[in-house]
């Protein structure tokens, strides 16, 4: 091969990689407040790999505008339009304050398209209110969700957190880190954070330094059935609010796994539960499941022993103990999702326990936020 052929060769392959690896070229649904700011952070951080195009946005007064120096070509329903007409790697949802009616219809616009869609969380679930390129994700089911939001009284939530020692078991497990990160940002005196498995450690700590740098974090790597290591901790840290969400929650693998089931659930929730009125707590919140109601399962009857254990202990020291039920959360470790996502990706079928069933599902934040306000209302012993 002769050196002009190889040189050509060498140029070719390197202008062919450049445009492989270089900015995706986005396209922004959404050109108010939000979409300003997430626009914002991609320009100013030109190594992050996106390179915004064009906005869209059903506000006509900004048609024919620009955005951070960006155009508004018209309004969402042109989305189809917009993408044939122009090269765009990637849709972008800046909208989190859209209802769930106004996400779905949108979500319906861009199915029409072949390109890769991505969005921010909901308003209540950006960290700190801030809108970045790191919020982003793809659109899951959580993002659809067809129903009225939850109403809080985070007055009084923050009221019983703020300016105090408050500890998470299971800290590293789906609901356990979503409590972390909606603790954190109620401005405790400090998190203490207990977790077994490393890897979930490492990702919510790591998460929460980014997300609070100002936060007093203790991550420890720990088993709740370790009584020596469950008193130590409380003993040193002192917490003043304990929520439990270390548990086993899978019905099926439980059912053959009745030692680990009993072990975990209810001798590391009567560990955790002593330790606590040892420490003299103030509050102790079992999370709890509706399996427990009635039990017909290996799972459901752990956690019920669990419950009637919490409200024994209650009246016996200065803690209260109270218990949280929910039902299907959307995306925890253990749901029915994954798995019906799954068999959709398979083809099919989706295995249902019966045609006729109805399933209520709420969300992970919305799950933590119900915790974090019975935690608040509770007198003990419910």
């Amino acid at each position: 091969m002769s050196d002009k052929v190889t040189a050509a060769f060498v140029r070719s392959f390197f202008a062919k990689l450049k445009r492989q690896t270089g900015p995706q070229r986005v396209l922004v649904l959404g050109a108010g407040t939000s979409g300003d700011m997430l626009v914002r952070d991609m320009l100013r951080n030109y190594t992050c790999g996106y390179l915004p195009v064009a906005f869209l946005d059903d506000q006509v007064r900004l048609h024919g505008g620009k955005v951070q120096g960006v155009p508004v070509l018209g309004s969402i329903d042109k989305l189809s339009e917009i993408v044939k007409s122009l090269p765009v790697d990637v849709i972008v949802i800046a909208m989190p304050a859209a209802t769930d009616e106004q996400m779905r219809r949108v979500v319906e616009y861009c199915e029409r398209c072949t390109v890769p869609v991505r969005t921010l969380p909901k308003l209540d679930n950006l960290v700190n209110g801030q809108v970045s390129i790191s919020a982003l994700h793809d659109v899951a089911i959580e993002d659809l969700l067809g129903r009225a939001k939850i109403q809080l009284d985070w007055q009084i939530i923050e009221a019983g957190l703020c300016n105090k020692v408050v500890m998470v078991s299971g800290g590293g497990g789906s609901i356990g880190a979503e409590l972390c990160r909606q603790i954190a940002g109620l401005n405790p005196t400090a998190l203490v954070i207990v977790e077994r498995c490393e890897y979930n450690l490492y990702q919510v700590e790591m998460q929460l330094r980014q997300d609070f740098p100002d936060l007093l974090l203790y991550a420890h790597l720990g088993d709740i059935v370790d009584a020596v290591a469950v008193y130590s901790i409380l003993e040193h840290y002192q917490p003043e609010v304990i929520f439990h969400a270390a548990a086993y929650k899978h019905v099926p693998m439980l059912q053959s796994q009745v030692r680990e089931a009993v072990r975990n659930n209810v001798l590391g929730t009567k560990i955790i539960a002593e330790a606590a009125a040892a420490q003299a707590c103030e509050i102790f919140v079992l999370i709890s499941t509706d399996k427990a109601v009635n039990p017909t399962n290996i799972m459901g009857a752990t956690k019920r022993a669990a419950e009637i254990f919490c409200q024994a202990m209650n009246g016996r020291s200065a803690t209260r103990f109270i218990t949280v039920r929910f039902g299907n959360v959307l995306g925890s470790a253990g749901s029915v999702v994954p798995l019906f996502k799954a068999q959709i990706a398979k083809g099919g079928p989706i295995t249902v326990t019966d045609p006729e069933v109805s399933r209520y599902f709420m969300t992970i934040p919305e799950a933590c936020q119900l915790i974090l306000q019975a935690g608040a209302m509770g007198q003990g012993g419910e």
